[in-house]
C-alpha cells in the first residue's frame, strides 16, 4: 500500500488509545509507548493483506519512484494536519505524536526501501518477513487503488467521529 493508508491508519489508533486514556495524562503515556506504537506498527502488515497497487520502484532508476513517494508522504501529511489539534503547520507535543504512529504505522516501507536501496545491515530478514506478508492476488490500478481510497476514508471518517465526539 501507499504511504497514506498506513499513515492515517497508524494516526486513527493514536486517536482511539488517546480518547481510552481520556485526561490521565501518565495513564496516557503509558498507553501510548506499550499500545498504539506496536498496534500502529502491526497494522501495517493487516493493509498489506488487502489486495492493493503498489507503486513499482525500480532501483536502477530511482527518481520516478522517489517523486511518488514524496507525493504520497505530502498527501498522508496534509490529511493528518487537518486532524491536528490547532489545525495549523505549527503542531503541539500531542500532534507530534500521532505524527510519530503514523510514520510508525508506515515504517516497515521505509525499512524495506532503506534495504533494496542501500543494502542496509541486519535488514533482509525483516523485508523477507515484510515481502511475504503482503497479499499475492493481483489486482490492476483501478481495484488496488480503490482499496486504498476506501481504507483512507473510513480512517478519516472515524478520526471525523473521534474528534467530533470527544468531550
Amino acid at each position: 500500500m501507499f504511504v497514506t493508508p498506513h499513515g492515517v491508519l497508524g494516526s486513527l489508533i493514536f486517536e482511539g488509545v488517546d480518547r481510552l486514556s481520556g485526561n490521565r495524562r501518565k495513564l496516557g503515556q503509558v498507553l501510548y509507548w506499550l499500545v498504539t506504537m506496536p498496534v500502529a506498527f502491526a497494522s501495517h502488515f493487516l493493509l498489506d493483506r488487502i489486495p492493493h497497487y503498489d507503486f513499482i520502484i525500480t532501483y536502477p532508476s530511482l527518481a520516478q519512484g522517489i517523486v511518488r513517494v514524496i507525493i504520497d508522504i505530502l498527501i498522508c501529511w496534509c490529511i493528518l494536519v487537518g486532524f491536528t489539534s490547532n489545525q495549523s503547520l505549527v503542531i503541539n507535543i500531542r500532534d507530534a505524536k500521532m505524527f510519530l504512529a503514523a510514520f510508525v504505522a508506515a515504517s516497515p516501507d521505509i525499512i524495506t526501501h532503506l534495504n533494496k536501496l542501500l543494502n542496509v545491515p541486519y535488514t533482509s530478514g525483516f523485508v523477507a518477513f515484510h515481502d511475504s506478508i503482503h497479499t499475492h492476488i493481483k489486482v490492476g490500478p483501478v481495484i488496488g487503488w480503490s482499496t486504498q481510497v476506501l481504507v483512507v476514508l473510513l480512517c478519516f471518517w472515524a478520526l471525523t467521529m473521534l474528534r467530533k465526539n470527544k468531550g
